[in-house]
């Protein structure tokens, strides 16, 4: 990275470090890094909508996206939940749960979608043209409608389209004998879409199966606007690779997160091809990127860039990059290489396989873990996640002052570190739930703190530039148990969060105590953004 100087900055109570790098040396990012102070710390205001739903046993949502001015939700119910109008009854295990919103959180539509043991829906993203695709990972049996699907292992993926009215438009079902799990979906503009996640053993989308993997391997994969297999890929090595967080880059691109073991080499990913004589197959891997992105061509490598070959004929074996807690390689093609505990990494990547860039954060001694990965409209990069003990984002050391801390860093369009933030309470844990991030970097966090046996739900804002805006608040919501999911809405300059809250059911003195003695329900609020 070059010589560079890192100011740092505490704030009380919450324990928030902030670190920004202050080099007089141009970075390759044409916009310089900035130099972060803390902002002062606000809370949000009153929730302009405030809306409950009781379930008959448990609920959650686990997304939520804007859909002009409504909201639409993803998530799982067991036993069943009643929305609006409608019960839905689940007579299995955990099925999935899709509903939309209006603007006073009142229920539009709402679906319940199952079968036998475990279905759940993780990922929910908004098309350009106002319908919506869903994703998430079943076992045994799923049915969206008449047909009905059986998995071929432990778990498989599937991943639905619907109307804006919540009619379906198509479902598709992937796997293979062990386990396959999505952990990102996007949109891209013509309607396609890019989902990837982490496997064991080999599957396809419908090309060639994908590597058979040693332990985990991380794999995505582009669909087309129907469905059909465009391209996919798989990534390994020795030990696991998982894929935690997939990104729409503005340039076209796609950008990846996750852990690593011992090695990871993007460089050398192989692509499944749509085989011969089904729909689609005149379209090569380095052909369905182009297409992905209507006429718009391959964005150019910048300057700071190493340009990629032509694929798929050459692969790129360089040397290897050594990760270490005092030096962050700088973006490169090189493998990546780690010892002890998994590394962080971060990549760039066209929908037709084509690395513009890796990188990795970490240490072989600390654990850290990725959660989500966001773009906003000026390309960059924001990686949000949780992490023990210390951890260097290229910004130098941070340490956690609680047992688990969460983390949120900024990068340039090309690799480069802008910012890194962490908070923590001392002798409690974080859980990161979800993650939002605007247009122009603001960044919501939402899930909970463990302290002993107690769960205390938090919403959590860091700004542009890497400086706190909203810290904790353990005494607003002292009824729910997690926030679960969040999302900006830009349409009416606001945001919503779902929530989890108990009801405990009383038991009178010599009663019989009731077999569930405690229910999950759902709470969805919108806030002013400001």
């Amino acid at each position: 990275m070059g010589a560079c100087g890192w100011t740092c900055g505490w704030a009380c109570g919450a324990a928030i470090v902030v670190c920004a790098c202050t080099s007089p040396a141009p970075p390759p990012s044409p916009r310089p890094a900035p130099v972060v102070t803390q902002a002062p710390s606000a809370q949000p205001k009153v929730a302009r909508v405030d809306v409950s739903f009781e379930s008959l046993y448990r609920a959650k949502l686990l997304a939520l996206a804007p859909a002009e001015r409504d909201i639409v939700a993803l998530g799982w119910v067991t036993g069943g939940i009643r929305l609006g109008e409608q019960l839905h009854r689940s007579p299995g295990g955990d099925d999935i749960l899709l509903a939309r919103f209006g603007p006073d959180g009142t229920p539009q539509w709402s679906h319940r979608f199952g079968g036998k043991a475990t279905q759940r829906g993780t990922h929910l993203v908004a098309l350009p043209d106002g319908d919506i695709a869903v994703a998430g990972q079943y076992a045994f049996f799923l049915s969206f409608g008449d047909t009905e699907h059986r998995s071929k292992g432990r778990f498989d993926l599937f991943v639905a389209r619907f109307s804006p009215a919540g009619e379906l438009r198509w479902d598709r079902t992937f796997g293979g004998p062990k386990t396959e799990v999505v952990t990102g979906l996007v949109a891209l503009e013509d309607g396609s879409l890019a989902l990837g996640g982490w496997y064991s053993g080999s599957f396809d989308f419908g090309g060639q199966p994908l590597p058979q993997a040693r332990d985990v391997d991380g794999f995505f994969a582009h669909l087309g606007p129907g469905g059909e297999h465009r391209a996919s890929y798989g990534f390994g090595g020795p030990g696991n690779q998982k894929l935690l967080g997939l990104a729409a880059h503005p340039s076209g691109d796609l950008v990846l997160t996750g852990l690593f073991d011992h090695t990871l080499n993007l460089g050398d990913l192989t692509a499944s091809p749509q085989p011969a004589g089904t729909p689609g197959s005149a379209v090569t891997p380095q052909d369905s990127g182009k297409q992905a992105t209507g006429n718009k061509t391959t964005p150019s490598p910048t300057p700071s860039e190493t340009p990629a070959a032509d694929k798929p004929q050459v692969r790129i074996k360089p040397e290897a990059t050594i990760t270490s807690g005092q030096h962050q390689p700088s973006p490169t093609l090189a493998q990546l290489v780690n010892a002890g505990y998994p590394n962080l990494f971060v990549a760039r990547v066209h929908p037709d396989g084509t690395v513009r860039w890796n990188r990795s954060f970490g240490d072989g001694q600390h654990r850290r873990q990725p959660n989500a990965a966001h773009t906003t409209a000026a390309g960059d990069i924001v990686v949000t996640g949780t992490f023990r003990s210390t951890l260097d984002l290229g910004g130098g050391e941070l340490r956690a002052v609680g047992e688990q801390d969460i983390f949120a860093m900024s990068l340039s369009a090309t690799g480069t570190p802008q910012w890194q933030w962490s908070t923590g309470l001392a002798d409690r844990r974080l859980i990161l739930e979800a993650t939002s991030v605007r247009n122009d970097g603001e960044t919501l966090l939402v899930g909970h703190v463990e302290d002993g046996e107690v769960t205390i739900p938090y919403l959590l804002r860091v700004d542009s530039e890497g400086a706190t805006r909203w810290h904790f608040d353990l005494q607003r919501w002292p009824k729910e148990r997690t926030a679960s999911a969040v999302t900006w809405l830009p349409a009416s300059e606001s945001l919503a969060v779902a929530a989890v809250y108990e009801q405990v059911i009383e038991v009178p003195p010599g009663g019989n105590p009731p077999p569930v003695p405690a229910l999950d329900h759902i709470r969805l609020r919108v806030l002013p953004a400001e």
